[in-house]
């Protein structure tokens, strides 16, 4: 029932349990790691509580020192957004994903529901970023009338950010020529940000059934420069299935 502020010389782990938020519409609270702060959280989870009057579901999580998930799950709507010289490290199985809640008990207006059903915007600005066998799923969609788009759809890469994920999903999606801007999302690259993925998966449930309706899931803009990578497991074997010794492997 407050803000989190980790200074610059300090350093909080939350290890083997979790951290709820407590907010109504008057009472709206954030986290911020100041630069050479540490905010590290080991097997637990980061949440927004729902069973309140009148509760406000986002939380506002802005990180210019480090932020570590290991093994831990971020749940709730809202933004998390870093700023230089912060750096991002996301493994061993995290999630960050939209409230475990069921909003439509929380929320009579629909547009209210759309707008807190999924998991935080992502904004990188010249960081360092590493997502190592993790998960960001849910991320935002909105298909209320007169929506036209909203930044917390995308994974942002901005400014010097150097982005890093290996055996990781991100519901990024190829949808689609003909789809309104609401559901479309996308990891969207600015500056002279780098992205480079290994064996990164995406939200193929989204995408259309024949590849000319699809639209990128990656967007660059000058400067920046997205690297993909997939792993590849040959063998070199002769017309009787014997291994071929000394053999070489061109890939285009």
């Amino acid at each position: 029932d407050g803000d989190l502020i980790v200074t610059l010389t300090g350093s909080l782990t939350i290890r083997n349990g979790g951290l709820k938020f407590l907010e109504d519409t008057a009472h709206v609270y954030s986290i911020s790691v100041q630069t050479g702060g540490t905010l590290a959280f080991e097997n637990s989870k980061l949440w927004t509580e729902t069973n309140l009057i009148n509760p406000y579901m986002k939380l506002t999580v802005t990180v210019s020192g480090r932020l570590t998930l290991d093994n831990s799950i971020f749940a709730f709507p809202g933004t998390i957004s870093t700023s230089s010289p912060a750096t991002v490290l996301v493994e061993n199985g995290s999630v960050i994903r939209s409230t475990e809640s069921d909003v439509a008990t929380i929320y009579a207006n629909l547009d209210a529901r759309r707008d807190n059903d999924d998991a935080p915007g992502l904004t990188f600005a010249s960081s360092t970023v590493t997502f190592f066998a993790s998960r960001v799923e849910d991320l935002y969609e909105n298909e209320s009338v007169g929506f036209t788009g909203a930044v917390r759809q995308h994974i942002r890469l901005q400014g010097t950010t150097t982005f890093t994920a290996a055996d990781t999903f991100l519901a990024i999606d190829f949808c689609c020529v003909t789809a309104a801007v609401d559901t479309h999302n996308t990891l969207d690259l600015e500056g002279t940000s780098r992205a480079f993925l290994y064996g990164v998966t995406t939200d193929a449930s989204e995408n259309p059934g024949t590849q000319d309706q699809w639209v990128r899931a990656i967007d660059t803009a000058a400067g920046t420069g997205a690297y993909v990578y997939r792993w590849a497991d040959v063998s070199v074997v002769d017309a009787n299935g014997v291994p071929v010794n000394n053999s070489d492997i061109d890939a285009v």
